[in-house]
């Protein structure tokens, strides 16, 4: 293949997204073709693909954005509820009936071990 087979599919801001794209496009068997643009740094890094390619990669590719939007969305709901506890407001009462302490309430032994 010649590099004139080769169509640009975008442009990584760096040399680490550019290896993630192309390990991406590698796992669903296409062929990834890297440009570094070394006439200035912070230029970024073209990540081109075989012209007869670019329709499944820019599938791929907007496959993988949907999935990692999906997870931010997921990861901001946590965020979300994991901030309406308060941690304080916690109890834990024994197994054995006995009296409710706060998680942060514990007896240190003189080894050092901790009991809560």
């Amino acid at each position: 293949m010649s590099r004139e087979d080769y169509v640009l599919l975008l442009v990584a801001r760096d040399e680490s997204e550019a290896e993630y794209y192309e390990l991406l496009l590698d796992d669903h068997d296409v062929n990834v073709l890297i440009e570094e643009n070394d006439a200035e740094e912070g230029q970024g890094v073209a990540i081109l693909v075989l012209n007869e390619q670019l329709e499944e990669a820019e599938h791929i590719i907007e496959q993988e954005a949907s999935i990692d939007e999906e997870l931010e969305q997921d990861y901001i709901r946590d965020d979300e509820a994991e901030e309406e506890y308060d941690d304080g407001d916690f109890e834990i009462s024994s197994v054995d009936g006995g009296e409710a302490m706060e998680l942060d309430e514990f007896d240190e032994h003189e080894d050092g071990e901790q009991e809560v």
